[in-house]
């Protein structure tokens, strides 16, 4: 079954996602904080994670951690946020989307789809390991 993992500090939020996804046949996983999330990564090995930027400060750190981590680098990530001054920096770090609160959730179901299948068809080995690593078919947006 297709999972995804929903890093965000906002409860109500977390159940908007929660909601969603499991309406369209994901099971979701949250956390609220990094080490959560760390432990959720390794544990559950969801097919998507929506990641709050926020997160206690720590939501750019986290991106950074899942992409230098062989076991969780092609794991498509989307930052949803309510800060409109970090896209560029998190499409620098490696987000596979990137969206501003509020979000269409309906869309963002479908596009975490598309993500996921993407990533099911093909999984991209990195190029090298270690900081500014990419993956040869990622694609910004």
């Amino acid at each position: 079954m297709k999972s995804v993992l929903v890093v965000e500090d906002d409860t109500d939020l977390q159940l908007m996602f929660r909601m969603a996804f499991e309406g369209a046949g994901w099971t979701v996983c949250s956390a609220l904080d990094q080490p959560q999330a760390e432990t959720a990564l390794h544990e559950q090995k969801p097919d998507a994670v929506i990641l709050d930027n926020h997160l206690d400060g720590k939501g750019m750190e986290l991106l950074d951690e899942i992409r230098h981590d062989p076991a969780t680098a092609t794991i498509p990530v989307i930052m949803v946020t309510g800060d409109p001054t970090v896209e560029a920096e998190a499409v620098a770090a490696g987000v596979d989307a990137y969206h501003l609160k509020p979000v269409d959730l309906k869309m963002l179901v479908q596009e975490v789809e598309a993500l996921a299948a993407e990533r099911r068809v093909f999984r991209p080995r990195p190029l090298a390991t270690g900081p500014g690593t990419r993956f040869p078919d990622r694609r910004w947006r």
